[in-house]
């Protein structure tokens, strides 16, 4: 039979099509296992968090290391490795394993037991024929399977409570991870706080030495006029107009002893404050250092050491409040535990009913030789050569009426009991959440006053330098002066710090996540700590506070801080 050329046309269009659709199937494939292929075998793209930041040793080179961090990257690493967030997941293993051991209860389950023993062969005589010698061996296995086949809603529950169980895992591990990222800013502030603080005391010191040693060498080279007219006086004078603005205690004239010793102890005092700052930043590394999983000897440098305001506008306070009431851990906890309880309570009526289920066994028993003197009318009567089987239907129960009633009775107290705790915690946590935003909003007032505090200081300051220069001054004010300043600025530093705990402490009140949706200038904060960019949050210097606006210049953003600035 011959192909027309009308079958021709209409069959040569489906072999091209055929092909068409096989070759773009077959391009698809290959083009997704190259970039698959490609994205495996990209050496840019770390492997893990350790490979991203070098936590871990590498070839050819000496470990512990120095690793550079932000406050991101720390919040970042310590959600990865810190050890109690690890601690957290096995909890919630743990909570896995039972709610399967709860499930588990509706598969069938098999039991066996497999039997061997010498068997005297004469059973007529068998005292004498086992010590004899004349002996075989018995064996015998048993199969049971035994399948549940309704606990009237018994296990049902128990599923059901053992499912409750991983949510509360769950979510006390989202509480662990507040608790974590709470305590990593209070230790990265905290660094911060003493880096500033050193800084501050150092000048100072430095300030009060420059001082004492000028009027150290004042007294040494005599008042006379012969002195001041001479070259040395003249150069030293030169000495001095150089330096001066350099330093606003080295141009101040000479003190008398009071002054002197005053000023040193003054020295001292500073001194024993810086001495207790380095300490508490070497504590404050070794503690992020624990939190971050790293090993004791790793050097951790901050990406920077300047201790700034987080950006924040807090306006309402009902948003809070509301938020802290849907999102907190302890309020998710507590709607868990009575409706745990309520379980537990139906659990406990159900278990007056009974339990149905099928059993089917099989026993077989052989030996290896003859037994002699056996009467048997059937296979089922002899004891060492036999095969047996059944199936049957079980129904199971405990008919204990007081101490059914009792149980029942006990666990509708403890829920209604979880029900009224549930209420007066409701109103206890929102009064809690209320009671962190006003500390947020209090912190905020106090680090304007502190803000305003040192400019009136440095004012003082200023005009103590002023009036000292022309005469009409004296050190004593100016050393007052000089106390107010510091006392001014270590105020400041320590209200930025209370300020972002306070922040802090709220965003822990709330959550996170509703953190970052009541608080718009802090999802930049939040988003690079989940993407892992970046090592830390820049803005300008305007933050905001109510509907006021301030702006705080910031003189060093690199750590530490100088009072040079004032005499400017």
């Amino acid at each position: 039979m011959g192909i027309s050329g009308d079958d021709l046309m209409s069959w040569r269009p489906q072999i091209s099509c055929s092909r068409l659709i096989a070759l773009c199937a077959t391009a698809l494939i290959l083009a997704i296992s190259a970039q698959a292929a490609g994205q495996s075998a990209d050496p840019s793209r770390p492997a893990n968090i350790e490979e991203e930041y070098g936590l871990d040793p590498v070839a050819g080179r000496d470990w512990p290391g120095k690793v550079k961090l932000g406050l991101a990257d720390c919040i970042r690493i310590a959600l990865t490795r810190n050890m109690r967030l690890r601690a957290a997941g096995e909890d919630i293993e743990a909570a896995r394993g039972q709610r399967a051991e709860a499930a588990a209860a509706f598969w069938p389950v098999m039991e066996y037991k497999y039997r061997m023993a010498p068997v005297p062969t004469d059973v007529d005589n068998a005292f004498n024929a086992f010590f004899d010698g004349q002996l075989t061996f018995f064996n015998s296995i048993h199969v049971g399977i035994g399948v549940p086949v309704s606990t009237f809603g018994q296990l049902v529950l128990a599923k059901r409570i053992a499912d409750g169980g991983i949510e509360a895992a769950r979510i006390r591990r989202a509480q662990t991870e507040s608790d974590v990222v709470y305590q990593v800013k209070q230790i990265y502030y905290g660094v911060q706080l003493a880096q500033e603080t050193i800084g501050l005391l150092e000048d100072a010191i430095g300030k009060i030495d420059k001082r004492i040693k000028d009027e150290e060498s004042r007294q040494a080279w005599g008042e006379d006029e012969d002195w001041e007219g001479s070259a040395d006086a003249e150069g030293k004078k030169g000495e001095g107009d150089k330096a001066k603005g350099e330093n606003d205690i080295g141009d101040l004239p000479g003190i008398d002893p009071y002054d002197m010793a005053q000023l040193k102890v003054f020295k001292l005092e500073l001194e024993k404050r810086l001495e207790e700052a380095t300490h508490n930043q070497e504590l404050a590394y070794e503690g992020m250092l624990i939190h971050l999983d790293l090993e004791p000897d790793t050097k951790i440098v901050l990406d920077s050491l300047s201790l700034t305001p987080e950006p924040a506008k807090l306006d309402r306070a009902d948003e809070f409040v509301d938020a802290g009431m849907t999102a907190q851990p302890e309020v998710k906890l507590m709607d868990l535990g009575v409706e745990t309880k309520h379980k537990l309570y139906k659990l406990e009526k159900r278990k007056v009913l009974p339990t149905a289920g099928v059993g089917f066994f099989v026993d077989v028993g052989r030996t290896t030789g003859e037994i002699r003197g056996l009467q048997l009318t059937d296979d089922f009567n002899d004891p060492f050569n036999f095969t047996r089987a059944g199936l049957g239907f079980e129904l199971k129960g405990t008919i204990d009426f007081h101490g059914s009633y009792a149980k029942i009775k006990k666990a509708r107290a403890e829920y209604h009991k979880a029900m009224y705790e549930r209420m007066i915690a409701r109103r206890a946590i929102s009064v809690d959440a209320h009671k962190a935003y006003l500390e947020a909003k209090r912190a905020q007032e106090n680090l304007k006053r502190a803000k305003r505090g040192e400019s009136l200081a440095e004012q003082m300051m200023f005009l103590s330098k002023v009036n000292t220069d022309i005469g009409l001054g004296d050190n004593e004010k100016y050393t007052d002066s000089l106390k107010a300043m510091l006392l001014a600025r270590g105020v400041y530093y320590k209200s930025v710090f209370d300020y972002n705990m306070a922040l802090a402490s709220l965003e822990k009140r709330v959550g996170r996540d509703r953190f970052r949706e009541v608080v718009p200038e802090a999802a930049v904060v939040l988003d690079d700590m989940q993407s892992g960019e970046g090592g830390g949050f820049t803005t300008t210097d305007n933050y905001y506070y109510g509907k006021e606006e301030d702006t705080y210049g910031r003189d060093n953003v690199d750590g530490g801080t100088s009072m040079g600035d004032v005499d400017e």
